[in-house]
């Protein structure tokens, strides 16, 4: 009996030694499984950051950095709250890489975080003038030329943003003419050169944005007719008269125009040698109806925006044709694709 007695103790001492090591194991186990977190109140990292560089800035100062949880999610980029400036430049938002050629985010626009990262300031040179030029954002450089008391652009508007960069939109050829919003495009793909034409509404004075910088306007009606005028009077009709409508070889380039053309002496396309007295330098690269086809006439005429509307579905412009003696005046659908020069007025 006393064996017996003997053996279940052993028996008891085992099987508590052996619940001490099964609870060991399970403590380990658990350890393994739950990680850090079971040792700490806290991971040691557990948030992402996003940090703002001001990338070149002379004024301001970057944003505070803003935080994520560590599984992520979305936030607002901030809106230049520190007012940072760059001399010449304008701050568009934010970019992924510090050279402009990342990703680019609008100010305020939301953002995915999934990772630290820093975004850096995206600056767009100002326009410039020069006094002889104009260069705007997109680095595209005007000669300019002082008619009368008016200065004007000698190229035709290339700029693919408004005065303040932001850019405007641009509507493929196929699509031109169905929408009545601020839109440019090509005359041809193939020959960038060769024109950016925009619709009514994206030079229009409505337009809550302005395609022209400080100091500059796209052309009123009037501008166009002042210009008209000062020519006729000071000796610029072909024929030397000052009445009449005859300065069309005057504005016209001594290049491109088609001379396919035997008959009228004060026509364009007669002797391009005679062209250009006034330095005005119009090329014949045409325009784009409302209904997205060619004028029928590229390479013979030229055509140009005023920013006065002729009625609430038509605006005036101007043009020139290779067979024609003056600077024509006509109205035409909003949504027609025209060339654009700007103007100032010189004291």
């Amino acid at each position: 009996m006393r064996k017996k007695q003997i053996l279940n103790g052993v028996n008891m001492v085992h099987k508590d030694v052996s619940r001490k090591r099964f609870l060991s194991v399970l403590s380990i186990i658990s350890l393994l499984f739950l990680g850090c977190g079971a040792l700490s109140p806290e991971s040691p990292e557990t948030k992402y950051t996003v940090t703002y560089d001001g990338n070149g800035n002379d004024g301001g100062v970057p944003p505070s950095p803003q935080t994520v949880d560590h599984e992520g999610g979305s936030i607002t980029l901030d809106s230049n709250t520190f007012k940072m400036v760059r001399t010449g430049f304008i701050f568009v938002g934010w970019n992924t890489e510090v050279n402009g050629k990342g990703t680019s985010y609008t100010e305020g626009s939301p953002y995915n975080v999934n990772s630290n990262v820093t975004l850096y300031a995206e600056w767009i040179p100002k326009w410039v003038d020069n006094g002889t030029t104009l260069i705007d954002p997109d680095g595209n450089t005007y000669n300019t030329v002082v008619i009368g008391k008016q200065r004007w652009t000698v190229e035709n508007l290339k700029t693919t943003r408004y005065a303040d960069c932001t850019p405007i939109y641009y509507e493929f050829r196929f699509q031109w003419g169905q929408y009545s919003s601020p839109a440019f495009t090509m005359m041809d793909y193939t020959k960038p050169d060769e024109g950016t034409v925009y619709n009514y509404y994206a030079i229009a004075d409505t337009n809550t944005k302005n395609i022209a910088p400080p100091g500059w306007r796209v052309p009123t009606d009037y501008d166009w007719t002042t210009l008209q005028d000062y020519l006729i009077t000071n000796g610029h009709n072909w024929d030397g008269s000052s009445s009449g409508n005859k300065i069309a070889k005057s504005l016209a380039s001594k290049t491109e125009w088609d001379t396919a053309v035997s008959f009228g002496e004060g026509k364009i396309g007669i002797d391009l040698s005679k062209n250009n007295r006034s330095g005005f330098t119009a090329l014949p690269h045409g325009a784009i109806k409302s209904s997205g086809l060619d004028f029928p006439d590229n390479y013979r005429g030229a055509y140009w925006w005023s920013s006065t509307q002729s009625g609430s579905g038509n605006a005036y412009y101007r043009s020139l044709n290779f067979i024609n003696e003056g600077l024509l005046r006509g109205d035409i659908f909003k949504n027609a694709g025209m060339s654009v020069r700007l103007v100032s007025d010189v004291e």
